[in-house]
């Protein structure tokens, strides 16, 4: 049994993803939410010795954040691009949030999903989930696909999954069409003076303010990826609304 002492509400999908892929074995995962106030979400098997109830956690809103964990199959378009028009973007965010944040983060967000859906080589769920606090506005999107390393098959010059992420983060293209966007969305979130952090077998590639590559090593493996992107939205804005 694993333990989660905290959920931030933009992690929520790592937490999904990870239970999806125990769910698939002999484990499971509980969230204990921080409010001693909220629901605890976890998974159990039943009496055949299968988990169930997985979709459950995944759709329900976790009272801890009031956010939700979205899950869609690969090349879901349609249905993602709903999810863009209709939930992506909380009311109460939207006062917030200058206008061309949210177009642009919709646009970031739909070819990150694409991605997914195309380099995943998988029909595992692709789950996304978001968080406003302070002044950043955070995504993070999961694929339990093959991983960046096993789409560069072809590249005798890329050895390990660091290499992978950076050479994506370079701009690199892994297949006909492959990841070019990543290098172009880490500059975006480092001139809006926010973060992408790319994640991928047992490897953690930071791309920071200064726009070099953090290489951090994981105590075990993730198989698919994770990426998690932040931008800082203008103080002036608050200022503006609060007068």
């Amino acid at each position: 049994m694993k333990k989660v002492v905290h959920a931030d509400s933009n992690l929520l999908s790592v937490y999904a993803a990870i239970n999806y892929m125990l769910n698939k074995s002999a484990n499971s995962l509980t969230i204990w939410p921080e409010n001693a106030c909220s629901v605890r979400v976890s998974i159990t098997k039943d009496m055949f010795g299968y988990f169930g109830g997985w979709e459950h956690l995944l759709n329900q809103v976790y009272m801890t954040t009031g956010s939700k964990v979205y899950t869609f199959d690969p090349h879901e378009y349609e249905r993602f691009n709903d999810y863009l028009f209709y939930d992506a973007f909380k009311e109460h965010w939207k006062k917030i949030i200058p206008y061309h944040y949210i177009t642009e983060f919709k646009q970031i967000l739909r070819e990150l999903y694409r991605n997914a859906s195309k380099h995943s080589h998988s029909n595992n769920p692709i789950f996304i989930s978001s968080g406003f606090e302070g002044e950043f506005l955070r995504f993070t999107i999961v694929d339990c696909g093959v991983g960046f390393l096993s789409n560069m098959e072809d590249r005798e010059e890329v050895v390990c999954e660091s290499e992978a992420i950076q050479w994506a983060l370079n701009g690199g293209n892994s297949r006909a069409s492959a990841n070019r966007s990543l290098k172009g969305i880490g500059r975006y979130c480092c001139e809006n003076e926010g973060e992408m952090l790319v994640i991928s077998g047992g490897t953690a590639v930071y791309y920071g303010e200064d726009r070099s590559h953090i290489v951090n090593p994981l105590p075990g493996i993730f198989r698919g990826s994770i990426i998690n992107i932040s931008v800082k939205i203008k103080r002036v804005q608050f200022t503006r609304l609060a007068a």
